[in-house]
């Protein structure tokens, strides 16, 4: 079997028809423009939301803080078994998963 890459498939749109592209390409005999998309994202709103990500502190203290004392304290003891499955979990989940 052999695969022609220089070959173009009909344009076919969600209700099964060819499209523009097709008979574009049938009548002029040449190669139609590639597809291309956009994304229409207010910029001014994607910048103020980056800004306010950049607000965020990177390490929680207000978090941190009271579970250290508690560790130190020996008030909290994790569960080691619950941790582990935790972890494995998660790196189950991850793109790269386990290698």
């Amino acid at each position: 079997m052999r695969i022609d890459l220089n070959t173009q498939s009909p344009a076919v749109t969600a209700d099964g028809k060819t499209g523009k592209a097709e008979s574009a390409l049938r009548s002029s005999g040449s190669r139609v423009a590639p597809d291309e998309a956009r994304l229409s994202l207010d910029h001014a709103r994607v910048q103020a939301l980056e800004a306010q990500a950049r607000n965020y502190p990177e390490v929680r203290q207000d978090k941190v803080e009271p579970l250290q004392r508690a560790l130190a304290s020996g008030a909290y003891q994790p569960d080691a078994s619950r941790t582990a499955e935790a972890m494995y979990n998660e790196m189950l989940a991850s793109p790269g998963g386990i290698r």
